[in-house]
């Protein structure tokens, strides 16, 4: 689907350890890239490969000219919430199970990873 990137996570080695879903949506007053699904290996989560997929997403989002990741978390997902919030996440909306969640990109500087996500 146009605007869909599907992006394999790999740790510095090339190992796969996850996948990440996301969007271009630019038919908004406030365009951004939403993340729909962000899948680590269990046995890889706590080392800190999460965050640094957060971080390269925020290099195609600059890459593709959007000023805003946003995201949807489930409420009862307590770690990625601490991990969003501690990327710089600010919670816009609560739903019934959950919250939704935006960074925005324009003022602040390059997120640091190295390289682009594939």
């Amino acid at each position: 689907t146009e605007g869909h990137h599907f992006l394999v996570i790999t740790d510095h080695e090339d190992e796969r350890f996850g996948v990440l879903w996301c969007a271009e949506r630019r038919d908004r007053d406030e365009p951004d890239l939403f993340v729909y699904d962000v899948i680590v290996d269990a046995a890889r989560r706590g080392h800190g490969l999460g965050t640094a997929a957060m971080k390269a997403l925020e290099l195609l989002a600059r890459e593709r000219a959007l000023p805003a990741i946003a995201l949807h978390v489930f409420a009862e997902n307590e770690g990625a919430i601490r991990l969003y919030e501690r990327l710089g996440y600010e919670c816009t909306r609560r739903t019934p199970g959950g919250l939704q969640m935006r960074k925005h990109l324009e003022d602040q500087p390059g997120s640091g990873a190295e390289g682009t996500p594939r």
